[in-house]
This record gives structure tokens, C-alpha cells and sequence, in this order.
């Protein structure tokens, strides 16, 4: 071989290994296989509503002689374990929790509904309760682990749910003694202060509450009342400060207020008028400083839905004639609220799952070529971009089933959409869906060279289903199954 050939040869090797070179990625590892049975290896612990405190995840899980109870975990297999040791009666004081849901971390403790059982009794045997259904709370150890309040006496259950964070209180909804509706409730995390915020749908019907959101120090909700539709709420704890903003629409009518958000200490939020049709509105927290922020019917427009604030703007999907439902922002004003862009030339994109990381946001839009897939802005028609085509043709990678008939009218909302993603490091993890695959976890970084699938947990076109997504300690948790283990608790540790 000659000297130049030699050389050529040297670089087309300098250049191979450029190319193969791959860089760091992430590893994915199951934590723990829960819900161990002979002869039963896919049977499942079902791990749900993961917490962090304290860089320790908090969740639900079933074990096969157990029962469903609150567990935690640092990552290892050796320290995820059970809160409570059913065996060891003499460590809790009210029992053993189980069942327990809505976890919400507040002041440096976890709070969770439960159902009492006796350690190392039958857990299914719900005679056995002493207190129902309640709230409880627990600092990470057996011995802090204990029933808030029995809010409805005995064996009766008060089922509080929707449990949220305030500045000074933790509110939840649940039915008590003499207060058969589920309302608005309050607790310090003490049984002498927990209490019956308001009545605010009186004697048996429910106040249907809905939407908590926080802005500085008060908290807004939508509820029915006994003399007005469904309308904004506002409280700050107190029944003499729980009291509707406005009458949105006046008298017995609905305004269905929803997309409730916090965008800078102002609330944002989409109501219907007198004839059916959504409009944006804001509020700080009187009738006077509640206003629309843009009529409908301006030039066809109405209908917005989605809203999701990203650093001094709210995106969110709206309708308008000749352009179908599209990518709209706002910053509060009528002259700030404009159309990003026409993303579906011809039809509607309809976009959803809005995911911020830093000044844009990523979403699944349909441009009616690929499909619902992945898209990120910026909040401008030229920072508005296609990042991948996922799932490659029409079929679209959306990590949830897509609502069928979907109109500008009957738009796709997701109960638990906000489960299927989470931020780190700055980069976008998330489930998403393709043929090949089926529903695993990917990530992007907005390039479409950094966007792919982390690891084909549940090989094959069969899906893993990621969900309850979670960081703690610079890692990403949640649930999936691997076709052998059942559902499970995993991990992902970046690069």
C-alpha cells in the first residue's frame, strides 16, 4: 500500500469513528419487582400517585400478602420498602393505612387518604375499620405515620380527595358529620384544626369543586352554589373569606369556568357566555378586577381551551373562522392576544398537553399531513416547528388515546395528561407512541438529533406505558411494564 493510500485510509477511519462515536445516554432500571407471587411473575404493584419529600419517592403499591399500602424509595432496591411494617403493630398508633391515594406534599410532610386495618390482619376485611376512609399523614416513618382527623365519625368515610397545597393550610374535598356534600375542607395537618371551610352548595348536594389553583395567598376554585350556576370561587380559608368573584353568568346559568392557571400572580381562566361559547377571562381576585380578556364572536373567534402560562405569556388552543382551531397566545391583554401560528394550513391542529421547559413549550399538534406529534414554540410563527415525526405517517404519536370527534366545541382534555411527562435537566421526558415500538418513554432537546426513545422497556411493538413521571435527586421515576415484571416502579438516571 502506498503512502496516499495509506492516508486515505487513516481518514476515512478518523471519520467512521467521528461518526459512530456515540455520546452518553440515559440508563433505565427497575427499581424494585413489588408484587412478587409464585408462579404469578407479571403480577403487578400498580405503583400510582408518586410524591417527592426530601429526595425520597412517596407512592402507592401493591404487594401480594400486603395489600395496597404507602411505600418509599431512594432509588435502590434495598431501600424501597413499605412506610409501615404491617408486622410491627406497636409502631403505629391508628393502624395501618391502606389504600392510600392523593398523596400532596405540604409543609415538609405527606399528606394521603386511607383506610385503617389492623397490622398483619386480612387488609380486605373493610368491618374491621375503625375510622373509614380519612386523611393522613406521615414524615417518612412508621412512627410519624398517623390519622390527621376522623372528619366523619366511625366507620363512615369522608373519602377526601383532591387534596392541594396552600400557604398556610392544606384543602381537600370530603363529606363530614352533619355535612353529607362534599365540600371544601382545611386542615394544619391537626385533628383540632381541620375543618368545614364553607357550605358552599348547602344541606345534601355537592359543591362539585373543581380547578384549585393558587395565586399569592388566595385560592381559587370553580363550585355550584345554591343561587348561582357554576362559577369562580375564591378563599382564603376562612367562610367569611370564601365567597364567589363574579357571577360570570348571571343567575342560575353555568359559566363551566376551567383552565384555571396562576401566569404571574394574575388568574387565568376560559368561561362560557350566555349562548354556549368560551371566552378568556382574568381575575385578581375581586368582581371588579374580573374581566374577559377578548370577547368571542371577533372575527369568529372563541372557544379557548388547554391554557398553560410559560414564562410571561399563556398559550393555549382557540377557534377561529377560516383558520379551525390553532396555536393562540396572550399576555392579559385584548392586543396581546394573537394567533402564533396556522400550524394546519387546511382543517385544525388542535393543539394539547402543552410541556414548558424554560421560555418555550412543547405540545402535540396535527399540521394534517403526520399526525398528532410533537411541536415546540416560542411564541413566534417562526420559532414554531415540527420536532419530530414520531409515530412516521398519519397516524400520530399522542401518548394517550385520542378523543374521537373532536370539534372546536368538544375538545380532548386528558384527567391525568400532566402524568406523562416531566422536566430534567432541561430536558423534555416524556411517553409517546409509534408502531415499531408502542408507548415508551422518549426525550428531546428540541433538536430533532436529541429527540428519541430512551430504552424499549417492554421490547418489541408491545408498550411499557411510563406514566407518573416524577424527578427526585436528579433522577426520573415512574411506572411501566415490561411484559415480565408486570407494572412496576423504574428509573431513569441521565447521562
Amino acid at each position: 500500500m502506498c503512502f496516499r493510500d495509506l492516508v486515505f485510509a487513516s481518514v476515512l477511519l478518523l471519520i467512521f469513528c467521528a461518526v459512530t462515536r456515540s455520546e452518553p445516554r440515559e440508563t433505565v432500571t427497575l427499581v424494585k419487582d413489588i408484587f412478587v407471587r409464585e408462579g404469578f411473575p407479571e403480577g403487578s404493584s400498580n405503583p400510582d400517585s408518586l410524591e417527592v419529600l426530601d429526595g425520597i419517592v412517596y407512592f402507592a403499591a401493591t404487594a401480594y400478602r400486603e395489600g395496597r399500602q404507602l411505600w418509599r424509595s431512594d432509588g435502590t432496591e434495598s431501600g424501597t420498602y413499605p412506610v409501615v411494617d404491617t408486622a410491627r403493630a406497636d409502631w403505629v398508633r391508628d393502624g395501618v393505612p391502606y389504600n392510600p391515594d392523593h398523596l400532596t406534599v405540604w409543609q415538609n410532610r405527606l399528606f394521603f387518604s386511607a383506610i385503617d386495618g389492623q397490622a398483619g390482619g386480612d387488609y380486605r376485611l373493610e368491618q374491621d375499620t375503625q375510622y373509614g376512609v380519612e386523611l393522613w399523614v406521615t414524615d417518612g416513618a412508621a412512627w410519624g405515620t398517623h390519622l390527621v382527623a376522623d372528619i366523619n365519625p366511625g366507620r363512615w368515610d369522608s373519602s377526601p380527595h383532591q387534596l392541594f397545597a396552600g400557604i398556610d393550610r392544606l384543602y381537600f374535598l370530603a363529606s363530614g358529620e352533619g355535612y353529607p356534600g362534599i365540600e371544601l375542607w382545611a386542615t394544619d395537618g391537626t385533628n383540632r384544626h381541620t375543618y368545614l371551610v364553607k357550605d358552599i352548595h348547602s344541606g345534601n348536594a355537592d359543591a362539585n369543586i373543581d380547578w384549585l389553583t393558587r395565586v399569592g395567598d388566595a385560592v381559587f376554585f370553580v363550585a355550584d352554589s345554591d343561587f348561582h350556576g357554576r362559577e369562580i370561587w375564591v378563599t382564603d380559608g376562612t367562610a367569611s373569606g370564601t365567597q364567589l368573584v363574579l357571577d360570570v353568568n348571571p343567575g342560575i346559568f353555568d359559566a363551566n369556568p376551567r383552565d384555571l392557571v396562576n401566569l404571574n400572580g394574575i388568574l387565568f381562566f376560559s368561561a362560557e357566555n350566555q349562548y354556549g361559547t368560551r371566552e378568556l377571562w382574568r381575575s385578581a381576585g375581586t368582581a371588579k378586577t374580573t374581566r374577559r380578556v377578548r370577547r368571542a364572536y371577533i372575527q369568529g373567534w372563541g372557544n379557548p381551551h388547554h391554557l398553560k402560562p410559560v414564562d410571561d405569556r399563556l398559550f393555549f388552543a382557540a377557534y377561529q373562522e377560516e383558520l379551525g382551531v390553532e396555536l393562540w397566545q396572550s399576555q392579559g391583554s385584548p392586543q396581546s392576544t394573537n394567533l402564533v401560528k396556522d400550524i394546519a394550513p387546511v382543517g385544525n391542529s388542535y393543539p394539547r398537553l402543552f410541556m414548558p421547559v424554560g421560555e418555550r413549550v412543547y405540545f402535540w399538534a396535527t399540521d394534517g399531513m403526520f399526525g398528532m406529534e410533537l411541536w415546540c414554540s416560542d411564541g413566534t410563527a417562526e420559532g414554531t416547528f415540527l420536532v419530530k415525526d414520531i409515530n412516521i405517517g398519519s397516524a400520530g404519536s399522542l401518548p394517550y388515546p385520542q378523543k374521537q370527534n373532536l370539534s372546536p366545541e368538544n375538545p380532548d382534555f386528558h384527567p391525568r395528561a400532566t402524568e406523562f411527562y416531566a422536566v430534567l435537566n432541561g430536558i423534555l421526558y416524556f411517553r409517546a407512541y409509534d408502531k415499531i415500538y408502542g408507548a415508551e418513554v422518549w426525550r428531546t432537546d428540541g433538536t430533532l438529533s436529541g429527540t428519541y426513545m430512551v430504552a424499549d422497556i417492554n421490547s418489541g411493538s408491545a408498550s411499557s406505558n411510563p406514566s407518573s413521571f416524577v424527578v427526585a435527586e436528579g433522577r426520573l421515576f415512574f411506572r411501566a411494564d415490561d411484559g415480565v415484571h408486570g407494572a412496576e416502579l423504574w428509573m431513569l438516571t441521565p447521562p
